[in-house]
Parts: structure tokens; C-alpha cells; sequence
């Protein structure tokens, strides 16, 4: 089953400071748990919580007891949908850094594209699978992210803000686009004033005459005299039986 990311809303939105170890909801309590047993606590009382990362980049927000580690999760059972401290189990959460002036339109469009093309039920690894050229992953997630053809299918990316809410706001998966297009010999990268796809082929060709470019010139240099040469030979002998 696809893993998605998951938009909060008011109630799923946290502040985190991350030196303390606080975790605040939307109403400013902080956000714990009190014992080894699946739930949460709110409190009005600033209650630490250990914070980390594992290697997939997923947030650990957890706490300690005799029994064992309680870590926050997500339930997406459809009669949960919520954030609590579990034993094991749920789902993984991820931090992502809040935009006040990004319109929820665009951001809503950049989240379709990351959940629709960008695989988020692959864990992030340095190991690639081949996927993206085999399975046409990254021609497909090219296609929506520069969408030339003005689509407005789900996932396709209208307009430069919301390529740019791709590249920062979900940089792990952009930078997984840009894996895959360096696997297919091609790079995402921002031009003047909208991102731009570049052949690395022949960049790297461009690349080669630049740092031989002295050597172009005296093969140059020698082809034009040998066709002087040739020319002038032409007119005396021309000439000569005159």
C-alpha cells in the first residue's frame, strides 16, 4: 500500500523545540505521554520528549519508561486518523517546515505531485533500485513537474511557486528527482527564472572543448594553413604554364 504524506491540520500542527525536547500543539499544551501504554498527554506543564532521526529521515519523538520506548505515530485507520505514543506499530512521521506565505493552493498541488509521482512508500536509500528508468518513473515525474502541456491532472505542477515548494519544502523527494535524473544522464536545476532540465551529455561535451580549447585552436590554425596551401599550390600551377 502507497504511504502518502499526510497535509496537517490545525490540530495536527506542532511546534518543536527541538533543545528542550518540547512538543507543542496547536493550543500551545505540550504533548507527551505519561506511562508505558499507547496515548497522549497534553499538559499545560512543559514536558520534555527525546528527539531524533532515524536513517530514513522519519522523526523519533518519544519518551522512555521501565517497559520500554513510547514513540509518537500516526494511526490512519479511518476510526483513528490521529497522532499518538505507540509501543510499535503505526505509521512513521516526518517533519516539514510550515510556510506562511506559500498559498495553500500551491502547496496543496506540490503535495499531490510528491504523492502521486515521487514513491513515497520507497524508503530512502543510497542503494538506487533502477526503478526510475525501468518502471518510467522519472519520465513520468518529469512530465508533471515541467508539465509543458499545461495539464491539469492530479500531481501536475502549474507554475513556478509550486515547483519551488517541491524543491524546499519536500527536498528529500527532489532530491530524489534529481537522482533520477542523474541516472537518466540528465539535471534538474533553476534557471533564470523557473527550473530548466539539462542534457549532463552535453554538458559534458561543451565541458571537453572548453578545457581543450588550445588544442581546438592550433588544429584549427594547422587546417587553415594546409587549406592555404592547397590554394596557393592550385594558382601557381595554374600560372605556371604561362
Amino acid at each position: 500500500m502507497m504511504k502518502q504524506l499526510v497535509v496537517p491540520t490545525a490540530a495536527a500542527e506542532f511546534t518543536i523545540d527541538a533543545s528542550q525536547g518540547y512538543v507543542k500543539d496547536a493550543s500551545g499544551k505540550y504533548i507527551s505521554v505519561g506511562s508505558y501504554k499507547n496515548g497522549l498527554v497534553a499538559s499545560s506543564d512543559a514536558v520534555s520528549n527525546d528527539i531524533d532521526f532515524d536513517e530514513n529521515g522519519n522523526v523519533l519523538i518519544s519518551k522512555t519508561f521501565d517497559g520500554g520506548t513510547m514513540t509518537l505515530k500516526y494511526n490512519k485507520a479511518t476510526d483513528q486518523a490521529r497522532f499518538r505514543y505507540y509501543t510499535s506499530g503505526q505509521q512513521d512521521i516526518q517533519l516539514y517546515k510550515y510556510i506562511e506565505d506559500a498559498s495553500s493552493e500551491d502547496f496543496d498541488v506540490a503535495l499531490a505531485f510528491v504523492n502521486t509521482f515521487m514513491h513515497t512508500e520507497i524508503a530512502f536509500s543510497d542503494q538506487g533500485t533502477g526503478s526510475c528508468i525501468s518502471q518510467g518513473w522519472y519520465i513520468a515525474a518529469k512530465t508533471a513537474f515541467f508539465n509543458q502541456s499545461g495539464l491539469t491532472d492530479t500531481g501536475y505542477l502549474q507554475n513556478v511557486e509550486q515547483r519551488t515548494i517541491v524543491a524546499n519544502d519536500f527536498s528529500d523527494y527532489f532530491a530524489r528527482l534529481q537522482a533520477w535524473a542523474a541516472a537518466n544522464n540528465e539535471s534538474i536545476e533553476f534557471g533564470t527564472d523557473d527550473y530548466v532540465v539539462v542534457s549532463l551529455a552535453n554538458r559534458s561535451i561543451v565541458k571537453l572543448l572548453e578545457n581543450n580549447s588550445e588544442a581546438a585552436a592550433v588544429i584549427v590554425s594547422v587546417t587553415a594553413m594546409v587549406t592555404l596551401t592547397a590554394v596557393g599550390g592550385f594558382f601557381f600551377l595554374k600560372k605556371k604554364p604561362f
